[in-house]
């Protein structure tokens, strides 16, 4: 008996140090992630949008920063709010969308997310036809605060590599060997068309361990060096690396930065002056941006991704970019594929175009699409209804996605119903 307690003992105590060094593990990794100055501590601009509000909070010593015992804090303080929400989460229940939909409906909807979230705030416009409807906002997030979209990003780096297809500079099936010299082999037979649509067959990352501030050559090397999972085309795992690979090769083939990239083809052409790419997580000067993420660091705000939005659905003679290149990236490209990876809270029932959710599927055809990003940002355009739109605020997407979609579907009823296509 007296070995049996022992061993029961033995395991006990071993559970504990593995628990106590897998948490060891987690602040080291969390701080490699944020800490772009590698002084050891965590700045107010490192720790990313959703800590940033409360950063007086966490920094308890009242220091400027967060040492290493603060970041234990906020980790464990994170784990355990993640596991309660988790043990007690309860789906929010919403009234069927009524065909009377008004504008103070929906500016209550915005304000019971904001308050059963306890979010800052949000902002939402949305629009028929090419034209705003409504513009509303609640809290301290306005239509025009610039804030981090995450994963919103995704739409619209893919559109920008779109206008380079356009313009024939690239071709969405050629592989990128033809635009990148010495690549490694799995990496020079990929194509442009595989990178936005997350079917190149490597590992999901994101590479956000990459400072904004590193020189090109440090994103290169970090992006190649993305072990490969399957072989290219034959599965589906969502991540950042193949978008920011997209960006390299569209640097190689126009010898302008990311950044002048976008301004040129995309920014200026639609009045996006206030957006920049940067870090999902970093808070620093625009001006010290070298390199920056392209699956998740671009900064916008609800009436400039609206504006973005806006030209994809309305008149084709106020586009940037074509028609052609616009059913191209609403094509359903990961049904059918091995699903290696995808985020908690997408429906399995999504594909996934070039930079886009396709939230319904009509014969490969995309009819609804969207790209929801991990703050809780989330843009889209239903064709069906021709209504589309964009929701701004700082939470976790998870929380915010009901709320979102619901929203959206009382935006297609506020109007009699007409097909944009």
């Amino acid at each position: 008996m007296k070995v049996k307690y022992l061993l029961i003992l033995t395991l006990m105590v071993g559970a504990g140090i593995a628990g106590v060094t897998w948490f060891e593990r987690m602040v080291d990794r969390s701080l490699n992630l944020m800490d772009f100055n590698s002084d050891g501590l965590l700045q107010p601009t490192e720790i990313g949008p959703l800590a940033r509000h409360r950063f007086d909070v966490l920094d308890a010593d009242a220091s400027g920063y967060l040492d290493k015992s603060e970041q234990r804090l906020w980790l464990l303080s994170n784990i355990g709010g993640k596991v309660s929400a988790a043990l007690n989460q309860v789906s929010p229940s919403f009234d069927a969308t009524s065909a009377s939909t008004s504008n103070d409906d929906i500016r209550l909807m915005l304000q019971r997310m904001v308050n059963d979230l306890n979010l800052p705030g949000a902002a939402l416009i949305f629009g028929r036809d090419g034209g705003e409807v409504v513009q509303l906002s609640v809290g301290d997030i306005s239509i025009d605060s610039v804030v981090p979209v995450a994963s919103a990003s995704k739409w619209i780096t893919a559109a920008t590599v779109m206008v380079l297809v356009d313009q024939g500079v690239l071709q969405l099936d050629q592989p990128i060997e033809s635009y990148i010299d010495s690549l490694p082999p799995r990496w020079s037979r990929v194509t442009i068309r595989q990178l936005l649509s997350h079917t190149a067959g490597v590992e999901r990352s994101h590479v956000l361990n990459v400072s904004p501030q590193s020189v090109r050559a440090s994103m290169y090397k970090a992006v190649i060096g993305v072990p490969f999972h399957a072989d290219s085309g034959s599965e589906f795992a969502y991540g950042g690396a193949t978008m920011q690979m997209a960006g390299l090769v569209a640097e190689a083939v126009t010898g302008e930065s990311w950044g002048d990239i976008f301004d040129t083809l995309v920014a200026k052409p639609i009045g996006m002056q206030h957006s920049f790419y940067g870090h999902p997580l970093w808070d620093g000067e625009r001006s010290e941006i070298i390199t920056p993420n392209l699956g998740g660091g671009l900064h916008t705000s609800a009436r400039e991704y609206f504006a973005f939005l806006a030209r994809l659905a309305g008149a084709d003679d106020d586009r940037f970019i074509s028609n052609e290149s616009i059913a191209s990236m609403e094509i359903d490209n990961s049904s059918g594929l091995n699903q290696y990876f995808r985020p908690t809270g997408i429906p399995d029932s999504w594909g996934y175009g070039l930079g886009l959710w396709c939230e319904s599927i009509d014969n490969v055809i995309c009819d609804r699409v969207s790209s929801a990003g991990a703050f809780g940002t989330y843009p889209w355009i239903d064709r069906k209804t021709g209504t589309f739109g964009v929701l701004v605020t700082l939470g976790e997407a998870i929380d915010v996605m009901p709320y979102a979609q619901h929203i959206s579907q009382m935006g297609g009823n506020y109007l009699p119903r007409a097909s944009n296509r």
